[in-house]
């Protein structure tokens, strides 16, 4: 198809009416008869004067000698910053070299200019510069038309890849070279050929159709086009044209088999194939996904989703066929909730709480939602209050007519809420979403995923109703609306653990005992106060509160998070939380009421295994930071348990494994910091240079030189740093170049006399030139680093 339209285009543009537009004349024979009787030594001679005319070499060079330096001072301004290392006329002397190595560029554009029978002059030089400018104008039009387009798309799957990163990004910039090279040669080419400015700047309006023609192409060539393909994938499955979906992310995998967002793509597509009943499509997706995320630690949720979808749906288990085939054949396998418009007036969470809230009231029309939503808003315009916390939403919903009750929630709790056709309300990923269904053949859940703020902008104005669908409708499979997603029970158990373990049962006030609806309500209100307001005293009081009605380790395991927290205030004399008040407080002495010491101890245990979440073991001591310089040994230890603990249970979660890394480091286990750093590369699928940086001084102090020049490639960001410098001067001097090595330990101590190895590094020099007194002196630097 592609093939087809350039074929056509190229027909169309060749048509005798536009021949005018790329007419040329070329006079090339009249030099060539004239010398055609003389030797060949002075034919060669005269074709060479005749071909490089004064007039010719002297606009060329007027033409490209200021391009070459203006972008050479483009290039090296940054340098005037770093006067340690360049001199401020050291960036204009770099620009007179450029020069120097345009010449031969000067000579060919002169020659051809020549041949070309150009009128050189004035005019030609106003047209040649006006060209550059015009070709550049043009083709920043259609990137920002370009770029407008894809702001408006939804832009889930968004990075085209053919090969692997690094090679991705020298194919897009000898492709992107090539394309506008091209397209600078010969747009200025076809404007300075113009008769007269008349005609000059009727090309110019003219050159906008085949550098739109250009850009396309560009866009085919490098996959960026995948983006258009991506946004309109996603309109598709929002709008419920399941074949334009399926036909489109079809496209999308045969395009870039390995971008990145593929396997996330395919993961999408499977639930599609599942939730409407092929499963034969879904297994063989599944299997795509295991064969193409093997072996890449960042694809590691895809590979074991992969695997064990594949095991419950197609190992041959009757029992779990049976299972899913009765999820497949029930008329309402999950709770179908009325869906909501994009509007620019609702914030995220309130898309899934207006859903929910029509979905229990059935009767009700947009006209009595939006009464509801005015009489929440603060002024006469919609502005609704902001959700985050359940003492937020209790009186929103009870204005909503909305019964709702909060507790401590299990995933028992939410089987059971959704037999009886009642709404499980929960935190995923930061917002408040409700659950809609359970899958007993996957062991998983259902729960409404709005994501408006990605939708199509372009039509994101003030709808005239909300709702799209009543309470009633009936939506079949082969209607799959888009907005369902699906959540293992493991996960969800483990966010649930993570985020303290309250929720909300939507339809019934009373599905919680009220000691746990209180204990919920003042739990929620001590976090409040502690995340939102930093006021401990508060926060404590409520979670005392909480403990004296009901008994639950998430409300004693935020005592004990604060009592450590007082605790290494009061050790701190600066601290001005403690200057007027009393410790310890009030709360604090009445813990032992409602924990005694022994369970006090278990349950401490149970936080620093992580059974109790990860953001309790992660900031159960303040020493255990990302950054450990400065800590005590002591400090050192206990920051490195509960780092080898978070990356045991959470193996892809970077934080853990790049602190975890960096501790090793500071405790000097070098070896240890090695593998775990390049672990830590591999997480990344773009690349992480600040890591390779990192793992490249390791490999240095290690002594493994051999390895150093492929890091230093992938850590260009950091070029200018002392370390790096230092680095490339320990390979220069492995390849034995010491002049260049000698050049770059200058560059690197000039920044940093505080490095002992770049001082090592040129005793080891002097040592090689036998300049014994220098390598004393440097000698006696490097012990001072040290």
């Amino acid at each position: 198809f592609y093939s087809f339209l350039s074929s056509l285009s190229a027909w169309y543009f060749l048509q005798d009416r536009f021949a005018q537009y790329f007419h040329f004349e070329l006079k090339l024979g009249e030099r060539g008869e004239r010398s055609r009787h003389k030797g060949f030594f002075n034919r060669s001679l005269n074709y060479i004067k005749n071909s490089f005319s004064l007039s010719s070499q002297l606009a060329s060079a007027l033409a490209i000698f200021p391009l070459v330096y203006i972008v050479s001072l483009l290039h090296f301004i940054g340098e005037l910053g770093n006067f340690s290392i360049h001199l401020p006329s050291d960036v204009y002397s770099q620009g007179l070299l450029w020069m120097l190595y345009a010449t031969p560029l000067v000579l060919v554009l002169g020659f051809i200019a020549e041949r070309l029978t150009l009128k050189m002059g004035i005019r030609s030089l106003v047209f040649f510069y006006s060209g550059i400018i015009i070709v550049l104008v043009w083709i920043l039009i259609w990137e920002k038309f370009d770029d407008f387009i894809l702001k408006n798309l939804l832009q889930q799957e968004r990075d085209p890849l053919f090969f692997r990163f690094q090679s991705e990004i020298s194919y897009r910039f000898w492709i992107k070279s090539l394309f506008y090279s091209g397209a600078f040669i010969l747009g200025i080419g076809y404007l300075i050929r113009a008769a007269k400015t008349s005609v000059f700047f009727k090309r110019t309006f003219f050159l906008g159709i085949p550098s739109l023609i250009l850009y396309i192409n560009l866009l085919f060539v490098i996959g960026d086009y995948n983006y258009y393909l991506a946004g309109i994938s996603q309109i598709a499955l929002q709008t419920k044209h399941l074949k334009v979906y399926r036909a489109l992310t079809d496209i999308q995998f045969a395009r870039t088999p390995k971008a990145f967002q593929i396997p996330r793509l395919m993961m999408q597509r499977a639930e599609v194939e599942y939730q409407i009943g092929d499963l034969a499509k879904a297994k063989d997706l599944y299997q795509k996904i295991v064969t193409v995320s093997m072996g890449k630690p960042y694809y590691s949720n895809f590979n074991k989703t992969g695997k064990r979808n594949l095991e419950l749906f197609f190992s041959g288990d009757s029992l779990n066929k049976t299972s899913v085939k009765t999820f497949l054949t029930n008329p309402n396998p999950f709770i179908i909730l009325p869906e909501i418009k994009p509007s620019p007036f609702l914030a995220p969470d309130w898309y899934a709480l207006l859903s929910a809230i029509s979905y229990l009231n059935p009767k009700w029309n947009d006209l009595d939602l939006k009464k509801k939503l005015l009489d929440l808003s603060s002024s006469i315009q919609l502005n609704l209050p902001e959700i985050s916390t359940i003492p937020d939403l209790v009186p929103l919903l009870r204005q909503m007519e909305v019964s709702a009750s909060p507790g401590f929630i299990s995933l028992e709790d939410m089987k059971n809420a959704l037999k009886q056709n009642l709404i499980p309300y929960i935190i995923l990923d930061g917002h408040w979403l409700p659950l809609t269904g359970y899958d007993s053949g996957r062991k998983g859940f259902f729960y409404y995923n709005y994501q408006p703020e990605k939708s199509l902008k372009l039509f994101q104005n003030d709808p005239v109703d909300l709702l799209t669908l009543t309470a009633e409708s009936k939506v079949k499979p082969d209607q799959w609306h888009g907005l369902q997603r699906f959540i293992k029970e493991e996960d969800l158990e483990k966010e649930l653990i993570n985020i303290g373990g309250v929720g909300m049962v939507l339809g019934d006030s009373n599905f919680f005992s009220l000691e746990e609806r209180k204990a919920a309500y003042w739990v929620e209100q001590g976090d409040a106060y502690y995340q939102m307001h930093d006021n401990y005293l508060e926060a404590a009081n409520a979670y005392l509160k909480a403990a004296k009605v009901y008994s639950d380790d998430q409300i004693f395991s935020r005592m004990l998070y604060l009592k450590r927290r007082y605790n290494e205030f009061e050790a701190d004399p600066n601290n001005f939380q403690n200057l007027f008040k009393d410790f310890p407080p009030t709360w604090m002495k009445n813990l032992e009421l409602v924990l005694p010491k022994k369970e006090e101890n278990v349950l401490i245990g149970k936080m620093l295994d992580g059974k109790l979440g990860a953001y309790l073991m992660l900031n159960w001591n303040v020493s255990a930071t990302f950054d450990s310089i400065g800590l005590k040994k002591s400090e050192r230890d206990t920051a490195q348990i509960i780092y080898s603990k978070l990356h045991e249970k959470d193996p892809t979660v970077p934080l853990y494994l790049d602190s975890l890394a960096s501790i090793k480091f500071r405790r000097n286990d070098l070896v240890g910091s090695e593998k775990l750093f390049t672990e830590l590369i591999d997480l990344y699928p773009f690349g992480n240079e600040n890591a390779v940086y990192r793992l490249a001084w390791i490999k240095f102090k290690l002594g493994k030189i051999a390895e150093l020049p492929g890091l230093l490639k992938r850590c260009e960001l950091f070029s200018g740093e002392p370390k790096y410098l230092t680095l490339k001067a320990a390979v220069s001097m492995e390849k034995g170049h010491w002049r260049k090595a000698y050049s770059d330990l200058n560059k690197s101590i000039k920044i940093d006399k505080s490095l002992p190895e770049s001082f090592s590094l040129l005793e080891k020099y002097d040592r090689h030139k036998k300049d014994h007194a220098s390598a004393l002196v440097h000698d006696l630097w490097k012990q001072r680093g040290l």
